[in-house]
């Protein structure tokens, strides 16, 4: 019989499972709910009971997955706002443009251009340039 605190640590440790999934699948387009309950081997239901008590859906922690590595992929300057988009997932550019600047309050190129802040300091401060 499994008690409470043995049902939370397997939460926990599903929910780390859950992420280092997601983390490795995030360029996939095949990264849905059903593939990373099977990757995980658990059932849809269970993936989804384990974010009720999240703030976030299945589809919405992979956005914010995929807006992290963007970000980091920005700073790098190595590589395209294009190449960044499609390397993180995102099959639309005007999709990525969209989510990025919802959260981030400027564009991935206006990020870019005032110099790529990190996500703490975004989440604290709000966009560091208005150009």
């Amino acid at each position: 019989m499994k008690t409470h605190s043995s049902d939370h640590l397997s939460a926990s440790l599903l929910q780390q499972r859950l992420l280092a999934h997601i983390d490795a699948q995030l360029d996939s387009s095949a990264l849905t709910p059903r593939a990373a309950a099977q990757a995980l081997g658990v059932s849809v239901r269970r993936l989804h009971t384990l974010l009720a008590h999240s703030p976030y859906t299945f589809s919405r922690l992979v956005a914010r997955q995929r807006l992290q590595r963007a970000q980091a992929l920005l700073a790098q300057r190595s590589a395209t706002v294009t190449d960044v988009a499609f390397a993180c997932g995102f099959n639309s550019l005007a999709t990525f443009y969209r989510q990025y600047a919802a959260v981030f309050g400027t564009s991935p190129a206006g990020r870019r251009r005032c110099g790529g802040s990190s996500l703490e300091v975004m989440a604290r401060q709000g966009p560091p340039c208005t150009r």
